[in-house]
């Protein structure tokens, strides 16, 4: 059993950049450069990635350092058939997509398709889960479903951060990445020498930006506009879209024996940053245009807009985690606890205009507690390895939204969710060359939902007031007025599943394996924390997936070259979706969740590594994918009035309350959000030795993304992006010692502007979001005494 670490991912598996030899890379007899062995733990042991019978992407700490990543959102690119987006207007939320097949909403009822965990605790909610890249180890992505091979179920993939342990030597590691639109990145970490059986280590990051987004608006913020007077003026931001996050992370590691150690790890992130600016790209019909006497808004420039009401996004998180390694003998002891708490306030001119008709707020509080045992072999003289283990979390979840100038508006909605698991993995070594796994997982989901819709904020408050969780909870707990006669909504859901896993790998040689596994997927049913009626919160039908996989992984020419080839094909029913609707409701929308039905995914992925010269490495991979609805019928256009009862040619007719109906249509025509058919990556780097002075290293990547859809669900053609690529490059020094490091960089170096997400809002407006433009910056580093 590995009770301390391998050194993990110890480079870029999808695109294996040479690392200088500074920095380890190993060598032949020769002395010719190979390519590293990459350490991944994916199948809750640590081993080499060629050796992994299934798809796995991996990153380690000097990759990160080399492609400048601030966030998730950087990793994405060189990841085949994988899309990491921000979630819009929400700085700290991911979209996360595997082959097609992902999620890009908000709300902590509904948990993502592809699962994020950091030192082995999962984050559940979509809030948040953009992890800031500093003093990380490494990350792993794995494509396909993840219920037997690690943590905690995932549908569609997964993605585990490490971050760096004590290494019980003195030393510290400072950083300041200094750049244009305001960039102001500050890191250090130090660790301690060992303190009898202890060692600890602290990290931490001040992240700056003032922001890339201009405001045409340049008066003081509106007290007038729709819906009344507001009573309140607001001092105007010019610029927008900043950032500004502090972070950090006191670890303690206790080794009191060969046989022992206890990692515990507190970590913290303040993030005060802009909500993040959209432009408008409403349709002519939309009440923004009506109001703004102008479609499209008045310029067309991506990076300017209109905001005439403060917008502010404020997270506070911290997190307690305790890992335990415990070798008994024969058989190795895991145990993994967490607590994580989030507080989040978000405040926004939702509308994106100068005037003043549909600004919002939300306050959510979301807690979380974790616990994950395991008992692992470790004996090397049998011809198995198995491991067996159980997975428990609890979650308690309030979100408030207020509407100020819908009367006072507000809504309320609290959740109370548990999740518990037991699985298994047993690996059998038929012959030297042939093993066999077979994994098998049980899950149990329990969930109790509470809902109070658009009730009046009133009772003496003004109609700016935006009210918290607390006092929304005491006002929809105590029978408020109800608009629209909404009555309250309670509902629980218990629903349990059986996920598998079957696979087969086969060693041709001692640089070439092939593989061929199935898996199945499991995404627990779900309400909607912004539906209106019982009906459109319903708890939707569990989600399943079918997943088929064959792939070859090789090494030529004495390591020089790394070939690797995957064929896939999913099958995902009882897809759960919230649709952004009209209503008649006071806020005039109301998303509604359903389960709309099927799809598809198969493709094929090619990665490549290569040193083409001893100083020179080309990496790279090309991605194919075809995915696409098998059934779609759902009600995207939400309630409507009839003159008679409706029939559906597809699915179901659901009578409201106010007698208007939900009708399913067939829209199996339409894509899926985030697949493109097409996507390719290739970065390049050249590394030039000075003599004893350290080495000049050039590098320079590319990605080029197909056409896709950002909008979630009904492919609104502003939503339409892709077919376009993007320049990266850095040109940085090492010092012999690799203890300094000087890199200037530069990200989408050709300035393209382009889509990176649309959120449709029913009759109201459509809100557009940009990928950032041309950015580049310095970024100095220096390590004193033996630090990571």
């Amino acid at each position: 059993m590995h009770l301390t670490r391998v050194k993990r991912a110890v480079m870029l598996a999808v695109a294996a950049t040479t690392l200088p030899l500074s920095s380890g890379t190993v060598l032949a007899e020769s002395s010719a450069p190979a390519i590293e062995e990459v350490i991944v733990s994916v199948r809750y042991k640590d081993e080499s990635l060629q050796e992994v019978p299934a798809a796995v992407s991996a990153y380690n700490q000097q990759i990160l350092e080399k492609i400048i990543a601030m966030d998730l959102r950087d990793v994405g690119p060189a990841t085949p058939n994988v899309n990491i987006q921000q979630v819009n207007q929400f700085p700290n939320a991911v979209a996360m997509h595997v082959r097609g097949i992902g999620f890009q909403g908000i709300e902590s009822t509904e948990e993502p398709r592809v699962g994020v965990s950091v030192d082995g605790i999962f984050f559940t909610r979509p809030v948040a889960s953009n992890i800031d890249l500093f003093d990380v180890a490494s990350i792993e992505i794995l494509r396909g479903p993840t219920g037997v091979s690690f943590g905690k179920n995932s549908l569609a993939g997964g993605l585990q951060v490490e971050t760096i342990r004590p290494s019980g030597e003195a030393g510290a590691k400072v950083s300041a990445n200094i750049g244009d639109y305001g960039r102001r990145d500050y890191k250090f970490s130090v660790d301690s020498p060992m303190v009898g059986d202890w060692a600890f280590r602290f990290a931490y990051l001040d992240q700056n930006y003032d922001g890339h987004f201009k405001n045409r608006f340049d008066g003081l913020l509106r007290a007038n506009g729709f819906g009344g007077n507001l009573g309140v003026t607001f001092p105007v931001d010019r610029e927008l879209g900043a950032e500004d996050v502090r972070a950090g992370r006191l670890q303690a590691l206790w080794t009191p024996s060969d046989d022992v150690d206890l990692r515990l790890i507190y970590n913290f992130v303040k993030d005060e940053s802009d909500a993040t600016p959209g432009d408008l790209a409403s349709d002519p019909g939309q009440l923004s245009c009506i109001l703004l006497m102008a479609c499209p808004e008045p310029d067309n420039d991506p990076y300017t807009i209109g905001r005439d009401y403060p917008s502010q996004y404020d997270n506070d998180q911290e997190g307690f985690t305790a890992v335990l390694n415990w070798d008994l003998g024969n058989v190795g002891l895991t145990a993994i606890a967490g607590y994580v708490s989030d507080d989040e306030y978000y405040v926004n001119d939702f509308d994106q205009t100068e005037f003043t008709f549909f600004p919002t707020s939300r306050d959510q509080v979301h807690d979380q507690k974790s616990l994950e045992v395991r008992l692992a072999s470790t004996r090397d003289d049998l011809d198995y390895e198995w491991v067996v283990g159980a997975f428990y979390m609890q979650q308690e979840h309030e979100l408030t939204q207020n509407f100020p100038t819908l009367g006072g508006t507000s809504d309320y909605a609290t959740q109370d969710a548990t999740s518990k698991a037991l699985f298994g993995q047993l690996i059998y070594h038929l012959s030297e060359q042939l093993n066999l796994t077979v994994g098998v997982r049980y899950s149990d989901e329990s969930k109790d939902f509470y809902r109070d819709p658009n009730f009046l904020s009133g009772a003496g408050l003004d109609p700016s007031t935006h009210l918290s969780v607390s006092q929304a909870r005491q006002i929809a707990l105590s029978s408020p007025l109800t608009l629209g006669g909404a009555p309250d909504i309670i509902g629980s859901l218990d629903t349990d599943n059986v996920d598998y896993k079957l696979g087969l790998d086969y060693r041709v040689n001692d640089n070439m394996m092939v593989y061929a596994q199935y898996a199945t997927g499991f995404k627990a049913g779900e309400f909607g924390a912004r539906a209106n009626s019982a009906l459109t919160a319903r708890p939707t039908g569990d989600e399943s997936a079918d997943s088929f996989e064959v792939g070859l992984k090789s090494e030529w020419l004495e390591n020089r070259l790394r070939a690797n080839v995957t064929v896939f094909r999913g099958t995902f029913e009882d897809l759960q979706f919230g649709i952004f609707a009209p209503s008649t409701n006071a806020t005039g929308q109301e998303t509604i969740n359903s389960n709309i039905g099927e799809a598809t995914s198969q493709g094929i992925e090619f990665e490549i590594s290569a040193f083409l010269t001893d100083q020179f490495s080309i990496n790279g991979n090309l991605s194919f994918l075809d995915v696409e609805y098998d059934k779609f019928c759902a009600d995207l256009d939400g309630p409507s009035a009839y003159t008679g009862v409706p029939t559906s040619a597809c699915g179901a007719v659901n009578a409201l309350p106010d007698g208007t109906y939900l009708v399913d249509d067939d829209y199996s025509s339409l894509e899926l959000s985030r697949a493109p058919d097409k996507k390719m990556h290739i970065n390049a780097e050249y590394n030039q030795p000075l003599d004893g002075m350290g080495s000049i290293i050039a590098r320079v990547a590319y990605t080029y993304t197909d056409e896709y859809y950002s909008d979630g669900a009904i492919n609104h053609p502003a939503g339409k992006t892709g077919d376009f690529g993007l320049w990266d490059a850095s040109l940085g020094w090492e010092s012999e010692a690799g203890n300094m490091r000087v890199v200037l960089w530069g990200k989408n170096l050709s300035d393209e502007n382009e889509v990176a997400g649309l959120t449709p809002t029913a009759n109201f407006f459509n809100q557009r979001f940009w990928f950032a433009p041309r950015t580049y910056g310095l970024e100095l580093s220096y390590i004193f005494g033996n630090i990571q």
